[in-house]
């Protein structure tokens, strides 16, 4: 694996346990209490970046195991990918694709089970990419499903952007007390 998408990897890894940090402190009723309006919980927030994730692994597995012709990434999609991340740090909410969407996310869960299902998802992730051949780093082999074709780093860098914005969601969302 390359130094830049392991320091990458580190960085997502850093943000989701600072986040897992945060969530620890709260009760089950503040992670999983919906957000004003009808949003997500930070639970739902979690399991939306979880799926998200999970979902961008599995199709880079089918994608790369026929050795594909792939193109090389270049300036159209650096440009896209700062399209992407201008877009997630402006204020405005965005549809989820279907697959990730309100309904395919629990109403309610356990914070340990779903931080362990985390961590183990990264560390599948970050094995997978370690195994790797490294002509895939610099080809737009990941469909983003707004952008279209990107680098794996850039959708790392995806990743990174797209954990902050729901992070701040979910944390939105948890109520400073609950009087039970």
């Amino acid at each position: 694996m390359r130094t830049t998408t392991a320091t990458r990897l580190d960085t997502l890894d850093k943000q989701l346990e600072s986040w897992l940090s945060e969530l620890d402190t709260k009760s089950h009723a503040q992670v999983n209490q919906p957000g004003k309006d009808a949003g997500w919980s930070a639970m739902q927030c979690m399991h939306h970046l979880l799926l998200s994730e999970t979902y961008a692994l599995q199709y880079l597995q089918k994608k790369l195991s026929y050795d594909p012709k792939i193109a090389k990434t270049g300036l159209k999609h650096n440009i896209n990918a700062g399209l992407l991340r201008l877009f997630f740090m402006l204020p405005m909410k965005y549809r989820a694709p279907q697959m990730i969407a309100t309904d395919k996310l629990p109403p309610e869960s356990d914070f340990n089970e779903t931080a362990q299902l985390y961590r183990d998802h990264r560390s599948d992730f970050r094995r997978w990419l370690a195994d790797l051949d490294p002509k895939w780093f610099d080809r737009a082999a990941f469909k983003h499903p707004f952008i279209g074709r990107m680098s794996i780093n850039h959708m790392i860098s995806f990743f990174k952007w797209h954990f902050a914005r729901h992070q701040k969601q979910g944390n939105r969302a948890i109520p400073r007390s609950i009087n039970a």
